[in-house]
């Protein structure tokens, strides 16, 4: 599994966001296809589910016997300043990476039919929340350094995962009248 990992977080930053826009295509399709199916609301929070526990495995899960560290880094945009002041492309990396992790959860959060009446800010709510507690369970058992800027990138991707498959879905939608 570390392998697999390792693989995805080599991949060059430009595929990913590509990826990320092909996610955010196929769950807008999905919403299409399926949100006015009595199972839809229940698909999507297994899904919802799956999004959870695929940030489990790399933060937490994988890390357990791995890392010592248990700093806690809480200057804001710390990895872009470094990424500009130094021209390290790490930095950036990071940044792209933790915003790729979350986009599918947001993906997930919208593909529920209207009904849910999910909103942005209940989104930006439960992914902030969400990295919080991966970030407390890092520094509890030494996993890595618990940064600021893990919450912003993790709670952005997953608001622009649930704004950009809101927009393919409507833009679908309206195709499809």
């Amino acid at each position: 599994m570390r392998e697999i990992l390792h693989i995805i977080y080599r991949t060059d930053k430009g595929t990913v966001l590509l990826l990320l826009v092909a996610l955010s295509v196929l769950f807008g399709v999905y919403r299409l296809l399926f949100e006015k199916k009595h199972f839809n609301n229940r698909l999507v929070a297994v899904m919802l589910l799956a999004s959870v526990i695929a940030t489990f495995v790399p933060t937490v899960i994988n890390r357990v016997g791995q890392d010592n560290t248990a700093q806690i880094m809480l200057e804001p945009f710390r990895s872009l300043r470094l990424y500009f002041t130094t021209g390290y492309e790490e930095w950036l990396r990071v940044c792209v990476m933790n915003f790729a992790l979350f986009f599918p959860l947001g993906c997930s959060f919208a593909c529920f039919d209207d009904k849910a009446k999910i909103k942005p800010w209940h989104v930006v709510i439960s992914s902030c929340v969400l990295s919080i507690a991966i970030e407390i369970l890092q520094h509890i058992f030494s996993l890595g350094v618990s940064e600021f800027d893990d919450v912003f990138n993790n709670t952005l991707g997953a608001l622009m995962g649930f704004v950009l498959t809101r927009l393919f879905y409507t833009a679908f939608y309206k195709l499809k009248k």
